[in-house]
């Protein structure tokens, strides 16, 4: 009996490993869809704007996935911003993703693909007066 519960345990351990390497959202609903997951579930609200998008090979659809997630997940945590926009889009071979919010970071755009290129920072674009007090 011990050695059946370790085998369940083992098996229990696997898939958790295996659905943090690849969630199962992406599967079921393909990159766009897990990324408006991942909107509609952020605490700062945010849209999503898809356009001119294909399916993709998984290995990019994943690591855009957690691109994004962690995006959203530090923009709630440090930006102060009452609003966010994730846009997806593939342009011939690469895939285009912008997180943008209107908090007050600082971070800038990033291409992803090609290498990183940070955009230029919109100087006119207003900043918070204070420290962001963060919930987490």
């Amino acid at each position: 009996m011990r050695a059946q519960e370790a085998a369940s345990d083992a098996l229990t351990t696997l898939r958790r490993v295996v659905r943090t390497i690849h969630p199962p959202v992406l599967t079921e609903r393909g990159l766009d869809g897990a990324v408006t997951a991942l909107a509609a579930s952020s605490p700062v609200p945010c849209t999503v704007a898809i356009e001119s998008f294909r399916r993709l090979p998984a290995a990019v659809e994943t690591a855009a996935y957690f691109a994004i997630a962690e995006a959203l997940t530090n923009l709630a945590k440090h930006s102060c911003a009452a609003s966010a926009q994730v846009r997806l889009r593939t342009e011939a071979e690469l895939l285009v993703v912008e997180v943008e919010d209107d908090g007050g970071g600082g971070a800038g755009r990033f291409l992803l693909g090609a290498g990183a290129f940070p955009a230029e920072a919109d100087p006119a674009r207003p900043r918070p007066a204070g420290p962001c007090r963060s919930p987490w």
